[in-house]
């Protein structure tokens, strides 16, 4: 079962238009109407940058939780993947930086992987589903000082230990602003914000 239908968007973070044309069965094939194409610098520009690095002193950075980028793959989802989509590409062309956490990635693909297990999707999906997202934000690897982060604010927080692991994460690479549906939102952790986008603001 296709997941994700035809979708273009500009995802290249190195300044050229991009066009990325999504269907999981023709991956890789340039074609105007039912492949993708894409460029290949955008493909070869894919950055990890370790937490400790050039990024710890920033402060005003966005990040993106793993059912942001979930939602807007999910065809089950036909409310709130309209609205994923619009925040991936709205934080794409903005000038505050966005980052992919190593850990959302991971869970990501975890998901993914899920999928392929339920018959849901098939590999070639995932690989076209991986293409699509890994070009849109620099990915930011964590530093062990995250551990012992995440069992401060789980205790002050009472959150799980993965949503610890997320926040400790977000604080380690100056994230300021978190885009999530499971923190609440509009609520502060220490340094990071937390936003719900997916909270109806009439």
């Amino acid at each position: 079962m296709a997941v994700y239908s035809s979708i273009t968007r500009s995802i290249c973070r190195i300044g050229a238009a991009c066009a990325l044309r999504l269907n999981p069965t023709r991956i890789g094939e340039p074609d105007s109407t039912q492949g993708f194409s894409r460029c290949e610098t955008c493909v070869k520009n894919v950055q990890f940058t370790p937490a400790a690095g050039d990024t710890r002193g920033m402060s005003c950075m966005n990040a993106v939780d793993t059912n942001v980028l979930v939602y807007h793959v999910d065809a089950d989802e036909p409310a709130k993947r309209p609205q994923a989509i619009e925040l991936l590409d709205r934080l794409g062309k903005a000038q505050v930086e966005t980052v992919l956490l190593w850990q959302v990635a991971a869970e990501f693909l975890s998901c993914l992987r899920r999928w392929e297990n339920e018959g849901r999707t098939s590999r070639q999906d995932t690989l076209a589903y991986l293409n699509a997202v890994e070009p849109m934000f620099r990915c930011v690897l964590p530093s062990q000082g995250i551990l012992r982060k995440s069992l401060d604010l789980s205790s002050r927080y009472s959150l799980s230990h993965w949503d610890s692991m997320l926040v400790a994460a977000c604080i380690d690479a100056g994230v300021r602003t978190l885009y999530s549906e499971d923190l609440g939102d509009r609520v502060e952790y220490d340094s990071v914000k937390v936003i719900n986008p997916f909270v109806d603001r009439l």
